[in-house]
C-alpha cells in the first residue's frame, strides 16, 4: 500500500506525520478507530488492513500523465478505487468467458508507433463503419459517445465511464486503459466535459490498437518536437483527432468550404460551428 505520507492524510489534521512513520515503521499500532478512519480516507474495506500483507493486485495502468502530474503525483483514493473496480470487471469478464468456455479476442493485430497515426485511423474508421452522415445527425454529444461505444466494443473491448457513486477529480486522470490482459478495458472519467470524453475515448482506444495501457490526461500534443513528449500519446492524440475529425470532412465542412483564411472576429463561431458539427471539444 502506499504510504500514507502524501496528500492523502493530509486533512486529518490530528494525526501527525511523525505518528504515521510509526505506524508504518512498526514502533506504534494504530487504535481501532484510527484504522476505520484510514479505511474511509483509502476507500478500502476494513479488514484489508488486518490482512498478514497487503493483498495481490496487478498495478496501475502506466502513468501518461503530462498536465498538472507534477502537483497531482499521487492519484486520489477515489481514482485508485474506480481503478480497482474496473481491474474486478475485467477479471469477471474474463472468468465468464472461462465459464462459456471461450475465450476473449480482440479484432485487431498490434499496431506500431512506427505507423501512420492519421492513416490507421482511417482504416479502422472505414472498418467500424462510423459514418460521417451518422456523426453529424447527432444533436447531442452524449449521443454519439454511446454510438462509439458499440462500435468500439465491437471490436471485443469493455468500454466504462465513472459512475455517479464512482466520480473521481478530471485533475487524476481524464481516461485510463488496460491493454495488458484480455478483454482489455477503457475507462473514461464521466466528470469530464463530453466532447472530451468523446476524444478520450477514441484516444484509449488506440492504446488498445498499440497493445499500450495508459492511465492519460494530455489531450493537446500533437507534436514532440525533440522535447521529450511522450510519442505515445503523440500517437493516440493523432489517431483520436483524424478518426473523430477526418482531414477531408474538416475542410469540405460549410464552416470552411471555400476559405482560404479566416478572420479572426470569425474564429470563434466557426470553431464552436466545427466542434458542436463533429461533437468534440474546441
Amino acid at each position: 500500500m502506499e504510504s500514507l505520507l502524501d496528500n492523502r492524510a493530509e486533512s486529518w489534521k490530528e494525526v501527525t506525520p511523525e505518528l504515521i512513520r510509526e505506524w508504518e515503521n512498526g514502533s506504534a499500532e494504530p487504535t481501532f478507530a484510527q484504522v476505520k478512519k484510514l479505511a474511509s480516507i483509502y476507500r478500502r474495506p476494513l479488514a484489508v488492513f488486518f490482512l498478514d500483507s497487503p493483498p495481490q493486485e496487478k498495478g496501475n495502468p502506466p502513468d501518461l500523465r503530462t498536465i498538472g502530474s507534477k502537483d497531482n503525483k499521487f492519484l486520489s483514493p477515489e481514482a485508485l478505487l474506480v481503478i480497482r473496480k474496473a481491474r474486478r470487471i475485467q477479471e469477471i469478464s474474463a472468468d465468464l468467458y472461462a465459464e462459456l468456455d471461450e475465450k476473449p479476442s480482440f479484432k485487431y493485430p498490434r499496431h506500431s508507433l512506427s505507423e501512420d497515426a492519421s492513416g490507421l485511423a482511417e482504416q479502422i474508421r472505414s472498418d467500424l463503419s462510423v459514418s460521417m452522415k451518422d456523426q453529424l445527425r447527432f444533436e447531442r454529444y452524449e449521443d454519439f459517445f454511446e454510438y462509439l461505444r458499440v462500435k468500439i466494443e465491437s471490436t471485443g473491448v469493455i468500454t466504462l465511464k465513472s459512475g455517479l457513486h464512482d466520480s473521481f477529480p478530471t485533475e487524476d486522470c481524464r481516461a485510463f486503459s488496460f491493454a495488458d490482459q484480455e478483454p482489455y478495458l477503457i475507462l473514461v472519467n464521466n466528470k469530464d466535459t463530453e466532447g472530451a470524453k468523446n476524444f478520450s475515448l477514441v484516444h484509449e482506444f488506440a492504446h488498445i490498437l498499440l497493445g499500450e495501457s495508459g492511465m492519460c490526461n494530455n489531450f493537446k500534443s500533437f507534436s514532440n518536437r525533440g522535447k521529450g513528449i511522450n510519442k505515445l500519446e503523440v500517437f493516440c492524440n493523432q489517431f483520436a483527432a483524424s478518426f473523430l475529425v477526418p482531414r477531408g470532412h474538416f475542410l469540405g465542412n460549410p464552416a470552411l468550404k471555400g476559405r482560404t483564411k479566416v478572420a479572426s472576429a470569425a474564429l470563434d463561431a466557426i470553431t464552436n460551428q466545427l466542434a458542436s458539427d463533429f461533437k468534440v471539444s474546441r
